[in-house]
């Protein structure tokens, strides 16, 4: 893979950690959209995202394996084996896998049950969802980029 910004990193982590400054104001579009009655434009970005992100995280998790997995990409780090940057990849580790089930499940189940983006029955059990799903996507975002710069920035 090809060097990253820092020593520890490559160039697909240094890409998934940024890609989280487009991700979080892209989903904040879209709710907004959605609020205004653009349902169909929703749909759109949400699949898009889906697609994209899909991709990305397979990727991102083969490329973490193939170097030995986070705790070993991090040992350079000014806080490796410390409660702060253990208890941070935990953490994310927990909202990143929520936000995948979440996000899995919702496209699923409003695929199916959505025949025309446009309100329906559905509508509560999805609003409830994406909501949840959003926040967790934020607090992904937000503990992503707080590990990469104290497990990847900040060496020792």
């Amino acid at each position: 893979m090809f060097a990253g910004l820092f020593p520890n990193t490559d160039i697909l982590i240094d890409v998934v950690n940024f890609s989280f400054v487009i991700i979080v104001p892209t989903l904040i579009f879209s709710w907004l959209k959605v609020r205004k009655g653009e349902y169909g434009l929703h749909k759109k970005v949400q699949l898009t995202l889906f697609a994209v992100l899909f991709v990305t995280v397979i990727l991102f998790e083969v490329d973490l394996r193939m170097r030995g997995g986070i705790f070993e990409m991090v040992k350079q780090s000014a806080f490796a084996g410390k409660f702060l940057l253990n208890g941070l990849i935990w953490f994310h580790l927990f909202v990143s896998i929520t936000t995948a089930l979440i996000w899995i499940g919702l496209v699923i189940f409003s695929l199916r049950n959505f025949s025309s983006p446009a309100p329906n029955d559905f509508s509560r059990t999805h609003i409830f969802w994406g909501r949840l799903g959003m926040i967790d996507m934020i607090l992904t975002g937000i503990t992503g980029v707080m590990l990469y710069v104290l497990g990847f920035a900040m060496t020792k």
